[in-house]
């Protein structure tokens, strides 16, 4: 969210970074590179390596939506990287990252092409958040918002209060 020049410029240096990502060529070296880093963060967990194996094998440029929806290395690495704004990290992703808006992009295209308007349908995020930070987005209401990672999203409330766990609920925090 921005809230101040210091988060303002913040999100633009993130834009600017992930623009120049999506212009860099896409090679087998950047997508070693990419394997390599995910083998070295997951050097201690078998299975996490063993998904690493199986990712290196079958991956390919239409399934990274599926890739990025699972619960794996892939989605911590990146949904880290990208929340944190690591440059660096995001550059060692950037075999991955260009497929994933590649794709996004396709779907909204596609979308777009049924004279749906994205804005009309109704959208739920499952996710806990602090009291805090709930408020700061009640305020925010009608205002641009910046998020700088992907969202995972549902036409069904049910399946979003799932995904946020509403029965871990606390006094902190909201569903």
């Amino acid at each position: 969210m921005v809230y101040n020049q210091e988060q303002a410029d913040i999100f633009i240096a993130h834009q600017r970074t992930i623009d120049t990502l999506l212009c860099l060529p896409h090679t087998d070296e950047s997508r070693c590179e990419m394997i390599a880093e995910f083998r070295r963060l997951n050097q201690d967990n078998e299975v996490a390596l063993a998904d690493i194996d199986i990712f290196e094998q079958t991956y390919n440029d239409h399934t990274a939506i599926q890739w990025y929806s699972r619960d794996s290395f892939l989605f911590r690495i990146i949904s880290k990287a990208l929340r944190s704004s690591d440059a660096e990290m995001m550059f060692k992703m950037r075999y991955f990252l260009v497929d994933l808006y590649s794709q996004l992009d396709g779907l909204e295209k596609q979308v777009c092409g049924f004279n749906v308007s994205p804005f009309k349908e109704k959208l739920y995020r499952g996710q806990l958040m602090s009291k805090t930070e709930f408020d700061c987005f009640k305020k925010l209401s009608g205002d641009i918002i910046s998020i700088n990672t992907f969202l995972s999203t549902t036409t069904s409330l049910q399946i979003a209060l799932a995904f946020a766990d509403a029965s871990s609920n606390t006094d902190d925090f909201v569903p």
